[in-house]
């Protein structure tokens, strides 16, 4: 399955219907981290498939772009948008070779964003180009014990997290939470238990 996952055309038959795959409610790793900063600016939401966290962040006050290389998920963003009464960037693109810009946003979010290691390198990297001073970066995702559970993922270990790789990625941020977890999944189709990886960093001032 991970190798049809790098072809946009395969996200956007799943995103192609009306329901929504992964539900309209935001993350809840997500949600805590909002709760908490008081911080707002610019949010950028990285492979935000059919825009859930991106809508809900604008809901928040932020000003947000979403990225997603799938067409029909951009779309849904920008009806799940308009429906909620809130102005979303969409940008649709692939996050590994896309054109990032220097200091841009405040926050940056890589929710159950899933590649390939090299072009996942080049994806963090952009994002990491494209955090303000000061900004955060929030990360959360299946780490490789995940393969043969039943909750989700691509079911290749090489498409997800360890902690050495999020340390080699990121090393430049300073590390706010950076840990493995088990957490029950409850997000569309995704129920049950899960093997996932946290990762909150700031870069420096």
């Amino acid at each position: 399955m991970a190798i049809a996952e790098m072809n946009p055309e395969f996200w956007n038959h799943r995103f192609q219907h009306e329901h929504y795959m992964f539900s309209r409610q935001p993350n809840a790793f997500l949600v805590d981290f909002e709760g908490r900063t008081t911080v707002k600016g610019r949010a950028f939401a990285v492979g935000d498939g059919e825009g859930r966290n991106g809508v809900w962040l604008a809901e928040q006050g932020w000003d947000v772009t979403s990225l997603d290389y799938s067409a029909d998920g951009v779309a849904k963003t920008e009806k799940l948008a308009k429906e909620r009464g809130v102005t979303v960037e969409t940008v649709c693109a692939d996050a590994s070779t896309w054109d990032y810009p220097a200091e841009a946003f405040d926050l940056i979010v890589l929710l159950y964003f899933h590649l390939p290691r090299d072009a996942a390198m080049r994806a963090h990297a952009g994002c990491v180009k494209a955090l303000k001073p000061g900004g955060y970066l929030l990360l959360e995702g299946f780490r490789k014990e995940q393969v043969g559970l039943l909750s989700g993922g691509p079911g290749v270990a090489e498409w997800m997290y360890s902690a050495e790789e999020i340390n080699e990625d990121f090393g430049a941020l300073n590390s706010l939470i950076n840990r493995p977890v088990g957490r029950i999944l409850r997000e569309g189709r995704l129920h049950g238990s899960a093997a996932v990886y946290q990762f909150i960093g700031q870069k420096p001032a």
